[in-house]
């Protein structure tokens, strides 16, 4: 594709400018990673998380977040092959490592702890799910506020979950408040 043959060039030009061990370079690994992922070729991304996960480890150490980013993306990558055991520490670990990180860093928190509860509604573990999804929302809430997409969003995927157990009255008001504010924020009347 066009974006692959773009990543490739910047991926190239930072790694002959910066080296192999530079966070930058591994920033462009996880970019292509991503869209690897996004297009389902998993076989792909894979290698290139690992990758930029040791460069960002090795030059920042755990406590980065941007280390802490390419844990989640990798974790995200191995939920969307239903390689569960392999996705959770990783999600574990990002929000360990973001939980304590500035302001500047909360929506990956919140991100990490929804992509988390996903996880626990996929594999059935709903009480797991649902404090990581009320977490998720308040925290979503505080930084984005209440009318703001992934604010609904996080609405929207706690409804999910009450649906999955067959709470149908908590899952409908979340559903509704979660239409309303993408209606609101599209514009569409």
């Amino acid at each position: 594709t066009e974006a692959e043959k773009y990543f490739l060039e910047a991926i190239q030009l930072r790694k002959s400018v910066l080296g192999e061990r530079h966070s930058d370079y591994a920033g462009a690994l996880n970019q292509l990673a991503e869209l690897y992922r996004k297009q389902s070729v998993y076989a792909k991304a894979e290698p290139l998380y690992l990758e930029a996960i040791a460069i960002r480890k090795a030059a920042a150490g755990e406590s980065d977040p941007d280390y802490a980013t390419c844990l989640n993306n990798l974790a995200l990558l191995y939920t969307a092959m239903s390689r569960y055991e392999k996705a959770e520490p990783l999600f574990v670990a990002a929000i360990r490592t973001l939980k304590n990180q500035r302001t500047t860093y909360r929506h990956l928190y919140f991100a990490a702890l929804g992509n988390l509860a996903e996880l626990y509604r996929l594999t059935g573990l709903f009480t797991k799910a649902e404090p990581l999804y009320q977490e998720a929302i308040a925290l979503c809430k505080n930084v984005t506020g209440e009318n703001h997409p992934d604010y609904a969003l996080s609405l929207n995927n706690l409804a999910l979950l009450y649906q999955s157990m067959g709470r149908f009255d908590q899952a409908e008001p979340l559903y509704i408040r979660a239409a309303g504010i993408m209606k609101d924020v599209s514009g569409d009347d």
